[in-house]
C-alpha cells in the first residue's frame, strides 16, 4: 500500500543562502494570456469567499481572484461589467484573465457565452470530481463553442487525471480533493490523496508544463510555501480568506453595545446551509459552514503569505519561485516532531 503526504507530515530542508535579503526573492509567476501575477495566490470561487471586490482587490495586490458560480448567470454577467465600468481600461484587463466558474450540467455553456460577451477568457470548470465523463463532455462543448478561451478543469488528485484532463483540453489543473477546511468529502465517503502526495503527482505528469493550482488545505504561509515546493505555481485560498472585508456578505454582530464583535459567514459549497440558500437538494451533503471572526482587510493576509514564501524562499536560497521547486528538499516529521514545529510552549 502506497504511504501519501500532506503538509504537516514534511518540512522544507534549509540549505546554504547567499542572500543579503529577503527582498532578493520575486513571487512572479505565470498567468494566463502572458500575464504574470507578483503574488501566487487565488480565491477559491466559494459564495461566501470570491465576487467582484475580492477578485478586484486581489488583482491589485497582484494576486488573482475568481467568481463563484453560485447565483443566476445575468449575475455573474454583472460582476463582470461593474469590474470594467467602475474600472475601465485596467476593469477590462481584470475581466479578461479572472476566471469565471461554471458547472457540468444546466445552463453552463449559456453562462459561458453571456460571460464570453462580455470580455471573460478564463473559465473554471467547478466540479468536484474532476476525472469523471462529466468534465470530459464539458471540455468537448466548451472547444466545440468558444476560442481563445483558458480553461480551469474540476478538482483532481492523481496523476492520470491530469493526463487525461490534458488530452481533454484543459489548460490549468487545480488539485485537491477532500482537503478544505470546511469540506467532508473525506469522512463522507473515504475519498481523497494527502495534498502534499497529490500535487507532487499532478507535477510529475504535467512535467512542470501547466499551471497547476494546489487547491485546499492552506491554513498558513508554511503550507503555501511546501505546496509551492512541491510543484504548484499558485495556491488557491478559502479558508484564509474567510472573514476579510472584501469577502460577499454582511456582517454579523454578537454581543453588546460596545463590545460587540464582528463575524461573517463561510460556508462549504456542498454544505447544507450552502445548497438551502441555492434552493437545491440536500442529499449528499459533504460540507460545513461557521461564522468567521472579521479579519479586516485582504490585504493583510496576502501580505503575511508574501512575508511567508519569501522568508521560506531565502532559507533555501532561492531568487524565484522556479528555484525555489528545483531547490525544495522535504524531510519527514514525527507526530513530535509536529509538535516541535508549534510554538510547543502555547499547547501546554
Amino acid at each position: 500500500m502506497r504511504e501519501c503526504l500532506t503538509y504537516d507530515d514534511v518540512q522544507i530542508a534549509p540549505k546554504y543562502s547567499d542572500m543579503e535579503s529577503r527582498g532578493e526573492c520575486s513571487l512572479e509567476t505565470r498567468w494566463v494570456n502572458d500575464h504574470v501575477l507578483s503574488v501566487p495566490v487565488i480565491s477559491s470561487p466559494m459564495s461566501t469567499i470570491s465576487e467582484k471586490e475580492m477578485a478586484w482587490a486581489l488583482f491589485e495586490l497582484g494576486a488573482i481572484g475568481t467568481i463563484h458560480r453560485f447565483t443566476y448567470s445575468e449575475v455573474q454577467v454583472n460582476h463582470a461589467q461593474a469590474i470594467v465600468d467602475d474600472y475601465q481600461e485596467k476593469g477590462i484587463r481584470c475581466v479578461s484573465i479572472t476566471p469565471f466558474a461554471i458547472g457540468a450540467t444546466s445552463d453552463y455553456l449559456f453562462r459561458t457565452k453571456k460571460l464570453y460577451e462580455t470580455g471573460v477568457r478564463v473559465f473554471i470548470v467547478d466540479i468536484a470530481h474532476g476525472h469523471s465523463k462529466h468534465m470530459k463532455d464539458v471540455m468537448k462543448a466548451l472547444r466545440q463553442e468558444f476560442s481563445g478561451i483558458t480553461v480551469i478543469g474540476g478538482s483532481i488528485a492523481t496523476k492520470d487525471a491530469a493526463t487525461d484532463q490534458l488530452e481533454w483540453g484543459v489548460d490549468i489543473l487545480r488539485v485537491g480533493m477532500g482537503n478544505g477546511s470546511l469540506c467532508e468529502t473525506r469522512i463522507r465517503t473515504g475519498i481523497g490523496i494527502p495534498q502534499l502526495t497529490a500535487i507532487m503527482d499532478v507535477y510529475e505528469a504535467t512535467q512542470g508544463k501547466n499551471i497547476i493550482i494546489a487547491d485546499g488545505g492552506i491554513r498558513t504561509p508554511g503550507d503555501a510555501a511546501k505546496a509551492i515546493g512541491a510543484g504548484a505555481d499558485l495556491v488557491m485560498l478559502g479558508s484564509l480568506l474567510a472573514g476579510t472585508k472584501e469577502t460577499p456578505g454582511k456582517f454579523i454582530r454578537i454581543g453588546n453595545f460596545p463590545d460587540e464583535q464582528l463575524y461573517k459567514q463561510y460556508k462549504g459549497s456542498a454544505s447544507e446551509s450552502a445548497k438551502m440558500d441555492r434552493n437545491e437538494n440536500t442529499d449528499n451533503i459533504e460540507g460545513n459552514s461557521k461564522i468567521i471572526s472579521y479579519k479586516g482587510k485582504v490585504e493583510r493576509i496576502i501580505k503575511a503569505i508574501t512575508d511567508g514564501l519569501k522568508s521560506s524562499m531565502s532559507y533555501v536560497g532561492a531568487r524565484t519561485l522556479d528555484e525555489f521547486r528545483a531547490k525544495v528538499d522535504f524531510v519527514r516529521v514525527t507526530s513530535a516532531g509536529q509538535i516541535e514545529a508549534q510554538p510547543h510552549l502555547l499547547l501546554k
